[in-house]
């Protein structure tokens, strides 16, 4: 279990939460709801108290987490599955042709680019370049496996790719992949994935992974065409003020 938090709190609030979230987790899961919702409510009311937004979400939840969070004042919000499939996986279609991202280059495409694909997208829209930033700093970032595809000299779309080194097994997982609305009907998508998992395959990755939407149908039926599993949900419970 983690706490998603927004707003600016004190560090010492924000590793409270953590450790809060992993014992109310363990109680949940040995069948004490009750206990896991106390534990819960005392750091959600010092995270409103210091005027952060708050989610909580859980990986494989059982009833008892639904009953945690109701008790906690926590609305079940969103179900995301995570889906695996083993890689190598099939080539993409000859003559479709990616780059590596070109940092100091490519910045201000991409943000178009995802802003676009994601318009509306509670997460991945408005991105800045201090968001975009912030996230090439980790350290998984690998410009080779940040594909872009273009299209008559624009960028048309991309597979942001992330591996998971320290999972057993190691996993590649599809990070974001967008396609610019101007270029949608040419199967980008689809390819994009392809030369996504193909990269990760190269790396050495057996296993491919994404995160989507449980209620993104047209996205889960690409990913079924294309040999992903359901492998877990993981589940939102929102705070009051929290956005689904």
């Amino acid at each position: 279990m983690r706490v998603e938090t927004r707003g600016q709190l004190p560090g010492e609030l924000t590793a409270e939460a953590a450790a809060v979230a992993a014992k109310a987790d363990d109680a949940a899961r040995n069948g004490d709801p009750a206990t896991a919702a106390g534990l819960l409510e005392g750091v959600l009311r010092k995270i409103k108290a210091a005027g952060g937004d708050v989610s909580v979400w859980v990986s494989r939840p059982a009833t008892e987490h639904d009953q945690m969070a109701a008790l906690a004042g926590l609305t079940p919000g969103r179900d995301i599955y995570q889906m695996r499939r083993p890689l190598p996986a099939d080539d993409p279609p000859a003559g479709f042709v990616t780059r590596p991202f070109r940092v100091d280059r490519d910045e201000e495409a991409w943000l178009r680019v995802n802003n676009r694909a994601f318009a509306g997208h509670h997460e991945q829209s408005r991105w800045d370049l201090e968001t975009l930033r912030r996230r090439m700093s980790e350290p998984w970032f690998d410009t080779n496996g940040f594909l872009l595809h273009e299209h008559d000299g624009h960028l048309a779309g991309f597979n942001w790719t992330k591996i998971h080194r320290d999972s057993d097994p190691p996993l590649g997982e599809i990070y974001v992949i967008g396609v610019d609305p101007e270029f949608s009907g040419l199967g980008l998508g689809r390819a994009l994935a392809l030369a996504g998992l193909q990269w990760l395959s190269r790396q050495g990755i057996g296993v491919g992974m994404l995160y989507v939407d449980a209620t993104n149908e047209p996205a889960l039926n690409m990913y079924r065409s294309l040999g992903f599993t359901i492998d877990h949900v993981d589940r939102g419970y929102y705070g009051e003020g929290a956005v689904p």
